[in-house]
């Protein structure tokens, strides 16, 4: 669309020129007639012929002039205007506005250890110890962590009641295991101690205490 009116813009702009230059060229004509019969007089009244080849080639002479200095005024004109034109139009394109980059960040929380990649819970056995005192909480840890896929050998209480949170303890061995346990045991409790120096000689991977 902008290409369309700016070529129309154009033509009016040359039909305004070359009639403009018609114009003048029709003025600057009928003035060299006028100036013609002005000098063809005043050479009569001195005597001398009108048809004097000089004073007709100093009359021709002045209307070419005239002419080029018009033609030559209105072409600068034009121009002028063209620029003008040209660079209004420059300012007003429609410049496209590039899309925002979208930057996607994730944010890892704090104090939340990352599991290793790759772990199967299924190779992991554990027993889970009940140390609050409360009925139940031992087979309910042990649903749970059925459910995230872990294999629980046995359930049973622990040495006391007076453990505090959930006390995690696995063997050296098995350690890379700790980080992905403490992770899927604390999306429903809160994980107090955590170890990897749990007894070679314990009979399953991993010991699980749920306290208060």
């Amino acid at each position: 669309k902008n290409q369309e009116k700016l070529r129309i813009q154009l033509q009016k702009s040359q039909k305004k020129f070359f009639s403009s230059v018609f114009q003048l060229y029709s003025i600057c004509q009928n003035s060299g007639h006028v100036l013609y019969s002005k000098m063809s007089f005043l050479a009569g009244m001195d005597g001398v012929d009108y048809q004097d080849t000089s004073v007709i080639k100093k009359t021709r002479n002045y209307k070419r002039i005239g002419i080029l200095i018009v033609v030559g005024v209105l072409i600068i004109l034009l121009l002028v205007s063209l620029f003008r034109f040209l660079n209004s139009s420059g300012e007003n394109a429609i410049i496209p506005t590039p899309a925002p980059e979208t930057i996607n960040t994730t944010v890892t929380p704090e104090g939340t250890p990352s599991p290793a990649p790759g772990l199967d819970q299924g190779n992991l056995s554990i027993t889970i110890q009940n140390g609050s005192g409360e009925a139940g909480v031992a087979k309910t840890a042990s649903d749970f962590l059925t459910e995230k896929g872990y294999t629980i050998s046995s359930t049973g209480n622990a040495d006391n009641f007076d453990y505090q949170d959930v006390t995690i303890q696995i063997k050296e061995d098995s350690s890379e295991y700790l980080d992905l346990l403490e992770s899927d045991l604390s999306e429903k409790y809160n994980v107090g101690t955590t170890s990897a120096d749990l007894s070679s000689s314990f009979s399953t991977d991993a010991l699980v205490i749920i306290g208060k």
